[in-house]
């Protein structure tokens, strides 16, 4: 199993679907990393993003490639990144 992300309104129902959920996957012998788990936490790097109380946004090391590339300077150094959905020529 990769990545899971779970939510529930209280601690007390986290744990208990987290406990069913557990017992689910040790029925099936479906393998977790003791390491990625983590349990009743406010912030959480999930598939490139971070989710929180405050919502969702992209994870800044996802990103940095791309925000930290130089802005061109001249015209032919610009690539447009698009696939033509038809030929015009």
């Amino acid at each position: 199993m990769d990545d899971m992300l779970a939510e529930d309104d209280n601690v007390a129902t986290a744990y208990s679907a987290a406990k069913a959920l557990l017992s689910t996957c040790r029925e099936h012998r479906i393998t977790l990393g003791r390491e990625k788990f983590k349990f009743a936490v406010n912030r959480a790097e999930f598939a490139g993003y971070i989710v929180s109380d405050q919502g969702i946004s992209a994870d800044p090391n996802k990103v940095k490639a791309i925000a930290d590339y130089p802005t061109p300077y001249k015209h032919y150094r610009v690539t447009i990144i698009s696939w033509p959905r038809e030929s015009t020529w």
